[in-house]
């Protein structure tokens, strides 16, 4: 069977093997970092004054959802 055949998916199977595999690390530690790092994007984007907000195009309204849409990549789809 090549690598090729399209019976056999490319990825994927050792992806869910590794989330599988961490799951204790991720409430340990990934969790709650995450969380710490949505609360520092919250604090950071209260701080700007509203014309600052108005200029990047985030109303304050937005600020908790444009936070959880960060990701420990950047940002996801959701914030958009």
């Amino acid at each position: 069977m090549s690598y090729l055949d399209r019976r056999k998916p490319l990825c994927g199977s050792g992806l869910d093997r590794a989330r599988r595999g961490r799951g204790w690390l991720d409430r340990a530690i990934l969790t709650p970092l995450a969380r710490w790092q949505r609360r520092r994007i919250v604090a950071a984007l209260e701080r700007l004054d509203e014309q600052l907000l108005a200029h990047v195009g985030i109303p304050r309204r937005r600020i908790p959802t444009i936070a959880a849409s960060f990701n420990s990549r950047g940002v996801s789809d959701a914030g958009s």
